[in-house]
This record gives C-alpha cells, sequence and structure tokens, in this order.
C-alpha cells in the first residue's frame, strides 16, 4: 500500500502528494492509506502513552491547525482553530488528564510560543516543546501511522483519496468574498428580471 499525507498543511504540497500517491497507486494498482498530519506525531519521540501530544501548525490569519492525542485517543480532533479556543480545548483535557505530562509538536509553536508559555504557566502545566528534530512530521512517523492505519485496513482505491485542507484555500476564499450576494427575493412568476 501507498501512504500519504492528507493534510493539514500546505494546499500545494498536500495537492501535490495525494496526486502522485493517486498516479502511483492506479498504475501499480495498489491501495492508499490517507495519513492525517497532526496524527503523525503521535509517533514522535519516545513511546509514553501517558504523554499528552498536542501539535499545532500555523495555519496564518491568526489561526492554528491543531490536535491532540494521548496514546492512540483523540482528545482534541484536527481542525482550525483560533490559539485562544485550541488552549481552552486543551485546558480541559489537561484538568481531565490530570498526571499526563504535555509536549508540543509543530511549526505553530515557533510562532505562538510567548502565548504558550504563558498559558502553561498560569495553568500550572507539566509540559515541554519538542525539540528541534521532532519539530516537523518525518517520513518516519508518517511510516508507523500507514502501518498501523494498513492493519486496521484503513486502505481505499486511488479514487478515494482526497485532501482534507480543513478549510478554503486563500485564493478560493478570496473569490468567494467577491462573488456578489444571491437575492433571496421571491421571483413573481410572469414577471421578467431583466428591466
Amino acid at each position: 500500500a501507498i501512504g500519504v499525507s492528507v493534510g493539514p498543511g500546505s494546499f500545494t504540497g498536500i495537492r501535490i502528494g495525494v496526486s502522485t500517491a493517486r498516479a502511483l497507486g492506479q498504475v501499480a494498482g495498489l491501495p492508499l492509506i490517507a495519513i492525517p498530519t497532526l496524527e503523525t506525531f503521535r509517533f514522535h519521540g519516545e513511546e509514553d502513552d501517558s504523554v499528552l501530544r498536542c501539535a499545532i501548525l500555523d495555519a496564518r490569519r491568526d489561526q492554528v491547525y491543531g490536535a491532540c492525542f494521548l496514546g492512540d485517543e483523540t482528545l482534541i480532533p484536527t481542525g482550525p482553530y483560533s490559539l485562544e479556543s485550541f488552549m481552552d480545548l486543551l485546558e480541559n483535557q489537561v484538568e481531565e488528564k490530570q498526571n499526563s505530562r504535555l509536549v508540543w509538536f509543530g511549526d505553530g509553536i515557533l510562532r505562538y510560543k510567548d502565548q504558550l508559555v504563558g498559558r502553561m504557566e498560569q495553568n500550572a502545566w507539566q509540559s515541554q516543546f519538542a525539540s528541534e528534530n521532532l519539530l516537523y512530521q518525518t517520513a518516519v512517523s508518517g511510516a508507523k501511522l500507514a502501518k498501523e492505519r494498513y492493519q486496521k485496513g484503513l486502505l481505499v482505491e486511488y479514487h478515494q483519496l482526497h485532501p482534507e485542507y480543513h478549510r478554503l484555500a486563500e485564493a478560493e476564499r478570496k473569490k468567494k468574498e467577491r462573488e456578489p450576494k444571491e437575492s433571496h427575493l421571491p421571483v413573481k412568476e410572469g414577471v421578467r428580471g431583466d428591466g
């Protein structure tokens, strides 16, 4: 089978990766494995199911793509969040999982480190930032997640694999903003609207 990251991440990078995997899968007749980018951080660093692993990627526009895991349990699902709303969700999880150590992954910590440190100190969380070599998704962690998904039978055919952007691309968002708003006024029968 062929595993490929489906997002979130760079729109262009994800699109190219998924298109390449689909082409290879079609030509070779192999099934594909969709790998959610943030879930790969479950396999970063030491193997310890008591570690609360939170990953945030800088999604720009004052948002992060975030997710949080404890072992194979998803505590905060992958999605776009404001940093504040993600931290509020995390606060509930940390309180619930009191004895867990929290480790941060992803490039979002580079941009938001001061806010993260402030919130962690405010809540007295036992937490740390991943070392530089574990900051980003790696092929090794992607392969480990692909293996797990393969063993669970989470395979798709090439035409079923699609990117998971989690929000509109910048160009699509701007296009939608420029489109005129549709009129919701009822059209009376027999009246033409071109005059």
